[in-house]
């Protein structure tokens, strides 16, 4: 499957905004296509904790990551509540 720059721009967009509504204070992201999947992206975010930065790792279906965008609420709440445990662990 050939990646558009519009498709990598729009999942870029996504995840910055739903970073924002996490409220993470300080953090670097990057998004790619996951290498084992064309459905899927790669996230990889660093943000700072209480301990120190971490770098974390995540899946997302490019399909649900669209809907978020679209502003779906039940998808967005579910990558919100997610991300947001995961980031702040």
């Amino acid at each position: 499957m050939r990646l558009t720059v519009e498709e990598l721009t729009g999942a870029r967009d996504a995840v910055a905004e739903l970073l924002e509504e996490i409220g993470l204070s300080n953090y670097l992201y990057e998004v790619e296509p996951d290498g084992h999947s064309d459905a899927r992206w790669r996230v990889r975010i660093e943000c700072e904790t209480p301990d120190g930065w971490k770098m974390t790792e995540l899946r997302v279906d490019r399909s649900t990551l669209e809907q978020s965008r679209r502003r779906d609420a039940a998808v967005r709440s579910t990558l919100l509540s997610a991300w947001g445990n995961r980031l702040r662990r």
